[in-house]
């Protein structure tokens, strides 16, 4: 099975694969497309292929988006991993990126994926935010979830709250991804 993990620069997606393959690849930033096998402890074992590229490359995200059977799209709403505050110029490239994406897969008679998952990373920034600063996050990403949802692009489709840095998060990743039904 093969996930791609793609996503505009600075959102999360190699540390999320270094979360889910139990790796760690420092402070280096992703320049070229790579894949990486995870081994999950199920019966019969679950591996998975985590396929990972350079977000300022947007060539190597469609491909990547074209290839997989499963999709995971991660955006936040700042490029911190420590400030909350909500960055609206953020939101709009990851509107355009998302838009692009979508598009391509269309444009390309991509194969259906078996899911699209839109991981909002960085919640565990939201805490100190205002309730207005708190609904334009969420406003942002029910539309993405409406427009990924027109079509078909995928059997399933859903977002999910997230933060690489929340071990229980990941934790409940990890179990969607051991799910034979959910790859």
């Amino acid at each position: 099975m093969t996930l791609a993990v793609v996503g505009p620069s600075m959102v999360g997606k190699t540390t999320l694969k270094d979360r889910l393959s139990f790796a760690d690849s420092g402070n280096v930033r992703t320049q070229d497309v790579s894949a990486y096998i995870a081994s999950f402890q199920t019966a019969p074992p679950t591996h998975i292929a985590i396929l990972d590229g350079g977000g300022e490359r947007y060539s190597h995200q469609f491909e990547l988006a074209k290839q997989c059977q499963c999709l995971c799209v991660v955006v936040d709403h700042n490029s911190s991993d420590s400030d909350a505050e909500v960055d609206l110029l953020r939101l709009a490239k990851h509107r355009e990126f998302s838009r692009q994406i979508r598009n391509y897969l269309d444009d390309a008679s991509a194969a259906r994926k078996i899911w699209v998952r839109i991981l909002i990373n960085k919640h565990d920034l939201w805490g100190t935010l205002t309730s207005d600063k708190q609904q334009v996050i969420s406003d942002f990403y029910a539309e993405e979830l409406d427009f990924w949802r027109q079509g078909n692009r995928a059997a399933s489709i859903e977002a999910l709250v997230f933060s690489n840095e929340d071990a229980s998060d990941v934790a409940r990743f990890v179990e969607k991804l051991k799910q034979p039904a959910a790859c």
